[in-house]
């Protein structure tokens, strides 16, 4: 089945990146999620979308977004409007 999204909202899939302290240590799954909340990829957009990019990587307050499941796997739901900032490459 395929989606299609709708105005201004993006599908999201959060990127997880793996965190060393300065000693060298590699922090824990849990703390790299909090650390990685608000930094996603963006997998597919609505037809309103004028700023973002089908693989732009986004930051945005975490509780902006809404968790939801795609084919088993966690997603989340953004507007256009709330994504804080996108990372120029």
């Amino acid at each position: 089945m395929k989606l299609a999204l709708m105005n201004d909202w993006l599908l999201l899939e959060k990127k997880q990146k793996k965190i060393k302290t300065v000693g060298g240590l590699e922090l824990s799954g849990s703390v790299q999620e909090e650390m990685d909340s608000g930094l996603a990829e963006v997998e597919l957009i609505g037809d309103e979308v004028k700023t973002i990019k089908v693989a732009d990587v986004v930051f945005y307050h975490e509780y902006d977004a809404k968790e939801i499941f795609v084919e088993g796997k966690k997603k989340w739901l953004l507007s256009e409007k709330n994504v804080l900032g996108r990372f120029l490459n």
